[in-house]
């Protein structure tokens, strides 16, 4: 059972890496125009999707 709690741990940090990056990249908070700060934001969103949907993909394609 430890190793489950370890592994959720591991994919929660990289999961919160990730999140971090993006926005640190694109920060929508540098813009003044709620627009922009909401398409920055859903640029990020589909962003980080985009990247774990073909990162199952991958992994469901892999030899």
């Amino acid at each position: 059972m430890r190793a489950h709690s370890t592994a959720g741990f591991v994919a929660l940090a990289l999961w919160s890496f990730d999140i971090i990056t993006t926005f640190a990249a694109r920060n929508p908070l540098q813009y003044h125009e709620p627009i922009t700060i909401i398409l920055c934001t859903l640029f990020n969103i589909s962003t980080m999707l985009a990247g774990e949907m073909g990162f199952a993909i991958w992994r469901l394609t892999k030899d």
